[in-house]
Order: C-alpha cells, then sequence, then structure tokens
C-alpha cells in the first residue's frame, strides 16, 4: 500500500509520517474498524468522505476534515468510539491519528499537505 506524510504547510514541520490511504470502496468502508490500534501506520486517510462514524472501534482517534486544498474544516481530538460527526459539506477527505496524536493547536483554516512517501 502507498504511504504518505502529513506536512503543516505553515512551517514544513511533519505531523504524521507512516500515513495510509482509503481510496476504494471496500478500505472507506472498512476504515479503522475492528483494529485495536493504529497498527504500522500513524495515520489513515480516507478520500470522498465529509463525515465519519466510530463504530465498532477499539480506541478514539483524532479526526481532521480536510477540503480539497488541504484546509481544515474541522478538527475533533480523541473522539471515542462509538460517535457520528456531522456531515461537513466543504471537507473532501479526512485525516485520522490516534487520539492525541495531532498537536492540541492544531486550527481550522490552516492548511496541511500530504506527500507520497
Amino acid at each position: 500500500m502507498e504511504r504518505f506524510e502529513v506536512i503543516r504547510a505553515r512551517d514544513g514541520a511533519p505531523l504524521l509520517r507512516r500515513v495510509e490511504r482509503a481510496d476504494t470502496l471496500w478500505t472507506r468502508t472498512m476504515g479503522l474498524m475492528f483494529q485495536a490500534n493504529m497498527g504500522d501506520r500513524d495515520g489513515l486517510i480516507i478520500e470522498r468522505t465529509n463525515g465519519i462514524h466510530t463504530h465498532f472501534m477499539r480506541f478514539s482517534m483524532d479526526a481532521v476534515f480536510l477540503d480539497g486544498s488541504g484546509e481544515v474544516v474541522k478538527f475533533i481530538r480523541a473522539m471515542r468510539p462509538w460517535r457520528m460527526t456531522w456531515f461537513y459539506p466543504r471537507a473532501t477527505r479526512v485525516l485520522e491519528a490516534a487520539g492525541g496524536a495531532l498537536p492540541a493547536d492544531l486550527a481550522v483554516g490552516e492548511r496541511l499537505e500530504v506527500r507520497r512517501v
């Protein structure tokens, strides 16, 4: 599977270095369900979505909703299992990471870059 990294555009600081992309119907549907943790990755980018749930998840996660240019539309820190989000119409993908893995000062309007490694 392809690997990516996520970088803060304002200063080039790497946020996550081992990120996978869910871009097929199966990988987007499954996401992180039924997994005990993030495994050997730091994050997962779910393409073509603007709302998520944490049903059947076994750990909390950070969720960052991004628009097409990588701008943060919404940041939910340490979302617990068995929750649902609103739909965020501007979002086109969601970055998921282990709960608390992303900086607490990550802000709406900030831009993140997703780069193939």
